[in-house]
């Protein structure tokens, strides 16, 4: 038996064939670019404190029938929501509205040598966000797999499936809606990763801790010996393997 968690035991499984079948959503929220994409500066990368890393992404969801678009960004180390934007369009301003919820969020505070780390979205790259990044002296961060923003997509699917689908939205109580998640998300909501404390309790905690005694967290990297220790195989070699044994019975 070797030890495995929740990820790799879905790695695995999924390589062999075993996935519930899950109903996408038919709205796109990325679409891919010619334009440079940066370096994943996140992957494997330990943490101590708030301030080293962010993770953004973009949502989907319908109010009256209509298209609305949410973009987040959260502190990896705390799981703090600092920024919660819903948009009827995916322009590239309205992530600039976001990140600058989240400076004003951390106002006052040093960002210098913060990872801003998203996905390969067009409105990821324009020059008004990397001009802003640069001016904070943060460091943009791009993934190429889902999994590589998982701390973004863990929220972005509570958000979904706990605050918003369940509840009865209007486009007249949407903007307060949106305010009451943020607030519940970080003042309300334990986290198991957190010792079972809210974002913001958690950095309250942290805050009276000299940097040496708070907990660390290292960015899981997507890579992992089991899968080359254990032979993995996929659903065309399974079906291969079938056939020539059929043909070896015959």
């Amino acid at each position: 038996m070797y030890p495995v968690g929740r990820d790799i035991f879905e790695q695995i499984g999924f390589a062999n064939g075993f996935k519930l079948q899950v109903i996408r959503s038919k709205k796109r929220t990325t679409w891919a670019t010619k334009s440079p994409v940066f370096e994943n500066l996140l992957e494997g990368k330990t943490l101590n404190g708030v301030n080293q890393a962010f993770q953004s992404d973009i949502f989907y969801f319908s109010v009256d029938g209509e298209a609305n678009y949410g973009i987040t960004i959260i502190d990896v180390y705390s799981r703090k929501l600092l920024a919660l934007h819903v948009s009827r369009t995916l322009r590239a301003e309205q992530n600039i509205i976001a990140l600058k919820n989240a400076i004003q969020e951390r106002k006052g505070q040093s960002l210098e040598g913060c990872v801003f780390h998203s996905d390969r979205g067009s409105q990821y790259i324009c020059e008004t966000q990397k001009n802003l990044l640069e001016d904070l002296e943060m460091l943009p961060s791009m993934c190429k797999l889902p999994q590589e923003n998982a701390y973004s997509e863990r929220v972005q699917g509570t958000i979904k499936q706990e605050y918003l689908y369940p509840e009865s939205l209007t486009k007249k109580t949407l903007q307060r809606k949106i305010k009451q998640i943020k607030r519940y998300y970080n003042n309300e909501r334990p986290h198991s990763s957190l010792g079972y404390k809210t974002p913001n309790e958690f950095e309250e905690y942290i805050n009276k801790l000299n940097p040496e005694e708070r907990p660390q967290v290292t960015v899981y990297k997507w890579t992992h010996p089991i899968l080359t220790i254990i032979p993995v195989t996929n659903k065309k070699e399974k079906s291969s393997k079938k056939e020539k044994s059929q043909q070896q019975i015959n």
